[in-house]
């Protein structure tokens, strides 16, 4: 039978030349990309969760982009709510396809950036295209990838900024029976909740990491991480956290 990786990696946040809230964001980066490509050679498909750059300099711009040639394959880019400068971003995402297609899986992005804003937000219009999409092909499973979450964290301060009317999107969502997995990037913690039938999945960051269950702004001390997706000609997946090794430094508020 055969399968495929899809990698989701997310919330890099490259800052030149100093460490952001501790960590040298350019080590861990290069530590997360090299982890997948030794033990993961055989992924083929990739996609960039958002917050890419933190400082939007030349230096960092410049570093992304030697960072994600490393990766060969199909690529799809989600713009988050740190991905701020347009011209920058289109340029990060120049050769970023607008969906993926596995086997009998579909692979499509939902929009959550709005200029301006921390939250997410979803428009009408994106949304119903997407819901009747994976309507109308019942015989096609999907993934839905975004860069806010959809599904609480139970942190106060984090759960502030998660994706607006995101109760209602996830009824929604979890209704559509071949809708398999829904998964996001933003609060730099991995968590996962099962809806009707839907997983619901947050991705561990390639810099800081957060903590769940907390009131204040806390971070964790475990290290950067990445999502592996595999998925199989027959339907059926299996999702793997990991974690790399490394001292990137201290995690410091």
């Amino acid at each position: 039978m055969r399968s495929s990786k899809l990698i989701f990696l997310s919330d890099f946040h490259l800052v030149s030349n100093k460490p952001f809230f501790g960590l040298d964001t350019f080590s861990s980066l290069d530590a997360v990309i090299s982890d997948i490509l030794q033990n993961h050679p055989d992924a083929e498909y990739f996609i960039l969760g958002g917050d890419l750059l933190e400082d939007l300099s030349v230096e960092s711009f410049t570093f992304l982009q030697k960072q994600i040639a490393r990766l060969i394959g199909c690529k799809l880019f989600i713009r988050g709510n740190h991905d701020s400068d347009d011209d920058l971003y289109k340029q990060l995402a120049k050769d970023s396809l607008n969906s993926l297609s596995i086997f009998n899986w579909e692979i499509r992005p939902l929009e959550t950036y709005s200029k301006g804003k921390i939250h997410g937000e979803v428009s009408d219009k994106d949304f119903d295209s997407l819901y009747n999409e994976i309507k109308s092909l019942k015989d096609k499973d999907f993934i839905v990838c975004t860069h806010h979450n959809l599904t609480l964290t139970n942190s106060a301060w984090i759960d502030l900024y998660i994706t607006k009317d995101y109760k209602n999107i996830v009824k929604k969502l979890s209704s559509l029976k071949n809708l398999k997995i829904v998964i996001s990037g933003h609060v730099h913690l991995k968590s996962e909740q099962l809806v009707n039938g839907t997983l619901f999945l947050t991705s561990p960051s390639t810099s800081f990491q957060l903590n769940s269950n907390q009131s204040k702004f806390s971070l964790d001390k475990v290290n950067p991480g990445y999502v592996v997706i595999e998925i199989s000609e027959n339907n059926r997946y299996s999702i793997d956290i990991k974690r790399v090794s490394g001292h990137f430094g201290e995690p410091t508020i």
